[in-house]
């Protein structure tokens, strides 16, 4: 078989392989026996193991990310057997579920401003390898600081008190996979007027 690359698994951070047989030519025999291993250490590594593969079904699972080497052995009747080796290349394609608050609320402070740290707004996200950032961004801006950049928190102003500002929150793993998910924000002002002189 030739050299693939392949992705995770859904909900683990490595991969399930069914591993095609290799073409056997020139053989007498009518009976052959395959026998599948690998190593994720590497080519040339003397060890290659079968942990965690089925013979019958020529499948490995729990493949780590990175690279792995896997060989099959082919055996005639008469115990005569041939090898040969390619690599597997496992990369996580898998987005992380992004699970936003359905509602949060954001009280202005005494500066008339409220920062919002974005993983505020997460409801339990989860990715198969981990998760290394939450972003966000607000939808709409009459505070006037700009949008369309996601950042580590979402700022709210006076402008925004008693209004519903839809916020956009994205969740990257570590490989740099992203999904997002939206949140609805009430901006309230709980704070009495301040007195500044009498």
């Amino acid at each position: 078989p030739k050299n693939v690359t392949i992705s995770t698994d859904d909900y683990t951070c490595s991969a399930t392989y069914q591993v095609p047989r290799p073409v056997v030519s020139n053989e007498c025999s009518d009976i052959l026996t395959y026998h599948l291993s690998y190593s994720s250490i590497a080519e040339n590594d003397p060890d290659y193991i079968t942990t965690n593969v089925n013979q019958v079904t020529g499948t490995i699972s729990g493949l780590p990310v990175g690279f792995s080497w896997l060989q099959w052995v082919v055996t005639d009747e008469c115990g005569n057997s041939s090898s040969c080796r390619f690599r597997v290349a496992v990369e996580d394609k898998v987005r992380p579920t992004a699970v936003c608050d359905q509602f949060t609320v954001a009280a202005i402070t005494g500066n008339g401003r409220a920062i919002v740290d974005a993983s505020t707004f997460d409801d339990g996200s989860t990715d198969n390898c981990g998760i290394l950032k939450f972003e966000a961004r607000k939808m709409t801006d009459l505070c006037g600081f700009g949008t369309s950049v996601f950042t580590p928190w979402v700022e709210f102003c006076c402008e925004e008190v008693n209004t519903s500002v839809m916020v956009e929150m994205r969740v990257t793993d570590v490989n740099n996979n992203t999904n997002t998910c939206m949140v609805e924000v009430r901006v309230q002002d709980k704070l009495p007027p301040y007195i500044t002189k009498c």
